[in-house]
């Protein structure tokens, strides 16, 4: 066994080497966990001697205490040495903290030696032993390091300005200045994988207009992003380049100027006025919140990473740039290549990239109008362990239409016994176009079941029946059989085809066969996503009543029952969620979108909601005549409005006739704000270029003049 003076030596003979190289290494240590920790304690000693930034995942050890279970926070922060001792491997935590190293760092992974490893960890492993810059030490065998080839780095070009490391940055730099100062409404998106410095170049340009900003002139930046945490090296590098600024949490002055992080829900709900508006790791934030933020602000620029610690953002980058068309089809698009912590084609990187498929590509499909040769088809686990080929095309789908695919999905596919993969392709054509991913739940031993009521345990691969028992009282949820589908994908060219409803009528009806009792899902609610399931059959049975943080929305349980004893159940619940969302419309909801509020509505059943009394109807007709207050009436307006959501399927335009409404599905939606959310007036005229109470209530009684007509 050799020393641990040995191992520094050894250290010390080729870490300056990848330093000079500019280069990343992963270093594994086979052998028992003492030693290991030897191991881990030498390669802190080094690194703390070069007062290097140092990070453990996993246990807390003697050298480096403190348990430190949330790789989130390093989120923006960069290190020199990643200690990674978790015996249980998290996927999403050892990409991510990858991406953190510095030029001349290492990732050491104290592989754990004890039980069978998985599909996954096999693959993990077999990634690692063909990698030729994978450094693995034993207790008894210290590699010899072949030397770096020094000549692979290319030279900077000279004149740089405004501090950018490279040309790229400087582009980069010039493009975000360039909103600020050119035609309003051309928003750029700039992308790039890690460690290209996208955020020092959000940084530069910040810095840059706050140093050539005139006392009679303020400047006011804000910046968005998922937290906090993800902005610190942002402000960090706003710091060094605009020295004479103060730094408090989330705010920069510098003499009358500012730069400011605000959270994108208080954003969209204050509207604060900036002359710039950076949002930064979007990939991470809801699309149709960046919708909202693009139709208000003028000066964007969106920036995101494409491989990430929030998982790949190639989905992003496909469906978030569709619908900015839209809304400013002459915005532009800047891609970072060039990495600047480390030298392109970094070993550390490329090795990441390769072994949790983050650079698989999906071919483009011819988009086929009306084709009937769609194909489904079951996919096992130990089926897509064999075929990497096939296993590199599913994730490439799911990557490719959603933008939050992870390390951990590639697990999940691999390792999840409960998970039943569906794929679909074109006959003749077997190149993957979409991707179903299947949860089998239910049937939980007493003890299990117990646990949940008790609050004592949160099983796995039990969500539907643990919400079902916990949140809406079914106490016999364990005894029926789900098929959860946890995700669905189709190709970005084959969307819009009706493949994703054959998909899961596909997946239906191998359940029905199967004696499965339900087809459920959850997902983060927003009118599009719900009609898309609705229209499908599913039923409504929840809204959670908190945004979920990853998304700001609330979460939507739908199931679809497939037999007579489960239509009882769902149609119950499908009740109980009607008769409960009216209460809770201007408290819990009442920031909830107006159209997703429609489209709840309209898949309820007029039973479920508390008559509408003849009486209610004649209150409804005296309010839209003139002839009595709105407080008056306001009980039974809330009453109507309901029954003609859950009654009217088709929104016809002729009820805008003689309003100020150009369309009528936003006149309803001021309908809802009014009546059913109970919004303060303040914020109706705000959102619907009102006056005042009295032209609210005349705008009111002209829609329900032309309803009730």
């Amino acid at each position: 066994m050799h020393s641990s003076d040995e191992l520094l030596q050894w250290l010390s003979s080729w870490q300056p080497d990848i330093l000079a190289a500019n280069e990343r290494r992963l270093v594994i240590a086979e052998g028992e966990l003492s030693w290991q920790h030897k191991v881990a304690e030498r390669f802190f000693y080094f690194y703390q001697k070069k007062n290097g930034s140092i990070y453990l995942w996993g246990d807390s050890q003697p050298y480096l205490p403190g348990n430190k279970h949330n790789y989130r926070h390093q989120l923006g922060r960069e290190n020199d040495l990643v200690i990674f001792a978790d015996e249980n491997f998290h996927p999403d935590a050892f990409a991510a903290l990858s991406g953190t190293i510095k030029a001349g760092g290492v990732l050491l992974w104290l592989k754990p030696t004890n039980g069978k490893p998985s599909s996954f960890m096999q693959r993990i492993e077999t990634e690692f032993a063909r990698n030729h810059n994978v450094i693995t030490i034993t207790a008894s065998s210290l590699p010899v390091i072949n030397p770096v080839k020094l000549d692979k780095i290319a030279p900077q070009p000279k004149g740089l300005k405004k501090g950018c490391a490279t040309l790229e940055q400087q582009h980069a730099v010039d493009g975000i200045l360039r909103v600020t100062d050119g035609h309003r409404n051309r928003p750029l998106v700039l992308t790039a994988d890690r460690g290209r410095g996208k955020s020092t170049a959000l940084a530069l340009a910040s810095a840059y207009l706050l140093l050539q900003a005139t006392q009679q002139q303020p400047v006011t930046i804000i910046i968005c992003a998922p937290t906090i945490n993800a902005l610190n090296v942002f402000f960090q590098q706003l710091s060094i380049h605009c020295p004479q600024g103060v730094l408090t949490k989330g705010l920069f002055e510098y003499q009358q100027h500012c730069v400011k992080f605000i959270p994108i829900d208080v954003l969209l709900e204050t509207k604060p006025t900036c002359q710039l508006l950076l949002v930064d790791e979007a990939a991470a934030i809801p699309v149709h919140l960046l919708s909202d933020v693009a139709t208000h602000y003028k000066r964007i620029v969106f920036s995101s990473t494409q491989h990430g610690y929030e998982g790949a953002g190639r989905g992003f980058a496909i469906k978030f740039q569709r619908l900015l068309a839209n809304i400013s089809p002459q915005y532009r698009t800047l891609h970072l290549q060039q990495p600047i912590r480390w030298r392109e084609n970094d070993p550390l990187e490329t090795l990441i990239y390769s072994t949790f498929l983050f650079d698989c590509q999906h071919e483009p499909l011819p988009i086929i109008q009306g084709a009937t040769g769609q194909q489904f088809r079951f996919v096992t686990n130990n089926e897509l362990t064999r075929d990497n080929a096939l296993l590199s095309q599913v994730f490439a789908v799911l990557m490719s239409a959603h933008y939050k695919t992870t390390p951990s999905d590639l697990k999940l596919l691999l390792d999840n016994n409960a998970v039943r993969i569906v794929i679909g392709y074109e006959e003749n054509n077997y190149s993957v176009n979409a991707v179903a991913l299947i949860v089998e739940e239910g049937e939980a031993s007493n003890e299990d079941i117990a646990s949940v009521i008790n609050h004592e345990k949160q099983l796995a691969n039990q969500f539907i029946p643990q919400y079902l028992l916990r949140h809406l009282s079914v106490e016999n949820a364990f005894q029926y059989r789900y098929w959860r589908v946890n995700r669905i994908a189709v190709t970005e060219t084959m969307q819009h085809l009706g493949i994703g409803s054959k998909l899961l009528s596909f997946v239906v009806t191998e359940a029905e066969q199967l004696a499965i009792d339900f087809v459920a899902t959850s997902f983060s609610a927003n009118q599009a996503v719900v009609s898309f399931w609705q229209k499908n059959g599913f039923a409504v049975v929840n809204l959670g009543m908190s945004k979920v943080q990853a998304s700001g929305e609330h979460a939507a349980l739908l199931l679809q029952a497939l037999n007579n004893q489960a239509k009882t159940i769902e149609h119950a619940l499908a009740e109980q969620f009607y008769r409960k969302v009216a209460f809770y419309l201007p408290s819990v909801f009442q920031k909830l979108p107006a159209s997703l509020i429609r489209q709840l509505m309209y898949s309820g059943q007029p039973q479920w909601l508390p008559p509408l009394t003849s009486t209610d109807n004649l209150v409804v007709k005296a309010f839209s005549d003139k002839k009595m207050q709105f407080l008056q009436s306001a009980f039974s307006l809330q009453l109507w409005m309901l029954h003609y959501l859950t009654n009217d399927h088709v929104v016809a335009e002729d009820i805008i006739k003689g309003t100020l409404f150009s369309d009528a599905e936003i006149a309803l939606d001021f309908m809802v704000v009014k009546l059913l959310q109970q919004h303060c007036d303040a914020d109706i005229c705000k959102a619907f270029s009102m006056s005042g109470k009295k032209h609210i209530q005349h705008q009111l009684q002209l829609l329900l003049g032309n309803l009730i007509c």
